[in-house]
């Protein structure tokens, strides 16, 4: 390239981010703008190259275009008004290799054709030495293009930067719409064509995180091991779980003192730690498999169960790989083997939003109760006449400590005696608090001070007065989260416990925090696949 090509340097000064490139191929990184779901589409799936020219035309003929200049990929990049993604744009940064290019500084619609005769691997255009404009690099086989990031933006005009704009925009985290940890992390749910549904057995090394986050949040880590985990990724229940979450980013940024101080003064310390000896251990979690054994905190509780009955279906052998699923663009190998070990998959505080009281709680129930909720969701009995979920009011039931979660799941399983617990994530929002040992009324009062949740210390104030908190196991100081309404949840992920250490781990309780877990069992590509669920809806729905 003549001039070398303005990605040539960056590679140089930043050997960290950017590999060495074989120059004898005529190796370069270059940028390619579209916008942030047809970026992770092309992650996860290739370029496409019978798609060129649907956004901007083809200069070159039908190819993969890319530009050296930022400015010029930015012409080409879109946002999704209406959506999550709304006024934020997507970039690939990709490494080509151009082989023999076919160089022209003129419009030639004709390239591909050149390309096609096999003289040429690709074509350079140079409209900056005709035109005065921008080169760009085209080639004609996905193979010889590798997407090596996704540079997800806004733009930021002249005006923002001089009135002190852009400060507050470089600290504001990235939305996204699906996480990125999930199998189906680039697709559309509101198109009804792109619903999914799955129960994923989850690898060894995710295994190892929840076996961590279970000991973080039992008093004794070696009573019990997680043996088995399963993954949800279930567009139906996600949506209403985001529109709330939209609903609730909203009202939280437009907050009045029309809501009561002391419920968001009372709530913000018992979360921080503040006021009570045992605060929300879930309230922070730090998780990353960089960390040492011990470090890091947990997640919570579970109670109430829903009435639903399990519409499961359990596939006993996997299908082959590529089978999809009819009217359903869903392959069924839905292990997790596409995901590079090493990397900290989920559990990671940056996938939690902080100014929604996000949280990843616990919820004890039985076999087919967690069945029912993957599909459907969770569901508040409009009844008074339920076994368990009247303490505090009305709502879903979740704690911190994964003992009290125990306490109401199922005793036994195909045979064995194991207890199955969901991890939920929660926006928990603003809550209402209460220090009683029982209060039945306590959703009523959040609901008429227009909060969120209920936040439950029993026998904070008993045990204050003690300089301890005593009675562990009979509701005192077990803090536990009352959700109400069912779409401020998303149950994600289904954990079956056992007795005992780990098989692996040598006899002997391990200490709090160890990574000592079932991971050595080898790792299992069976892939569960629920029914295919309705349509997702575009908003908050409300179960019957």
């Amino acid at each position: 390239f003549s001039p070398p090509l303005r990605s040539t340097s960056a590679v140089a000064r930043h050997p960290d981010a950017l590999s060495p490139l074989t120059s004898c191929v005529n190796e370069a990184y270059a940028l390619h703008g579209t916008s942030v779901r047809s970026a992770l589409c092309i992650a996860r799936e290739d370029f496409r190259v019978d798609l060129a020219g649907s956004g901007a035309g083809t200069m070159y003929g039908p190819g993969c275009y890319l530009a050296e200049s930022c400015t010029k990929a930015d012409e080409h990049a879109k946002d999704e008004p209406g959506s999550c993604y709304e006024g934020v744009f997507a970039m690939l940064l990709s490494r080509v290799c151009m082989g023999k290019f076919y160089y022209t500084s003129q419009r030639d619609d004709l390239a591909r054709s050149t390309v096609a005769t096999g003289v040429f691997d690709s074509t350079f255009g140079d409209r900056q030495r005709s035109a005065g404009t921008f080169r760009e690099l085209v080639v004609y086989n996905t193979d010889q293009v590798y997407s090596e990031y996704i540079l997800m933006y806004e733009r930021v005009y002249r005006q923002d930067i001089e009135a002190g704009a852009l400060t507050p925009l470089m600290v504001r985290p990235c939305p996204m719409e699906l996480p990125l940890y999930w199998r189906n992390f680039h697709r559309d749910i509101r198109r009804a064509d792109q619903g999914f549904s799955y129960k994923i057995r989850v690898r060894k090394t995710t295994l190892q995180l929840l076996q961590r986050l279970a000991s973080e949040s039992l008093r004794s880590s070696g009573r019990w091991h997680v043996s088995s985990a399963w993954r949800l990724e279930n567009s139906r229940t996600w949506a209403p779980y985001l529109a709330f979450k939209t609903s609730l980013r909203t009202r939280i940024s437009s907050a009045s003192s029309s809501f009561s101080a002391r419920c968001r003064a009372a709530n913000a310390e018992a979360l921080d730690g503040e006021g009570s000896s045992e605060p929300l251990r879930a309230a922070a979690p730090r998780f990353r498999l960089d960390q040492p054994d011990g470090e890091g905190a947990a997640p919570a509780e579970g109670e109430g169960e829903t009435k639903r009955e399990a519409e499961t279906c359990t596939v006993e052998e996997p299908p082959p790989r590529g089978v999809a699923k009819a009217e359903e663009e869903v392959k069924v190998n839905a292990e997790e083997d596409w995901l590079p070990s090493g990397v900290g998959k989920a559990l990671f505080a940056d996938h939690l939003e902080e100014e929604l009281t996000e949280r990843l709680l616990w919820h004890g129930t039985c076999r087919e109760s967690a069945d029912s909720i993957a599909m459907h969701g969770f569901h508040i009995p409009r009844r008074n006449n339920v076994e368990n979920g009247n303490r505090f009011g009305k709502g879903i039931y979740f704690a911190e400590s994964l003992d009290k979660s125990l306490t109401y799941a199922s005793t036994e399983f195909e045979g064995k005696e194991a207890r199955v617990v969901l991890l939920c994530r929660v926006a928990c929002g603003r809550s209402f608090c209460t220090e009683e040992l029982e209060d039945s009324h306590a959703h009523e009062r959040a609901l008429e001070a227009g909060l969120d949740s209920v936040l439950a210390l029993p026998g904070v104030a008993v045990a204050a007065a003690a300089d301890s908190i005593a009675g562990l196991g009979t509701g005192l100081g077990e803090l536990e989260v009352v959700a109400l309404c069912e779409e401020q949840i998303y149950p994600e992920y289904i954990l079956e416990l056992s007795r005992g250490p780990p098989p692996d781990c040598a006899s002997g309780s391990k200490a709090r925090g160890s990574s000592c877990n079932a991971a050595a069992q080898p790792e299992k590509a069976a892939a569960w696949l629920l029914p295919p669920p309705e349509p997702p809806p575009t908003h908050p729905t409300t179960a019957p």
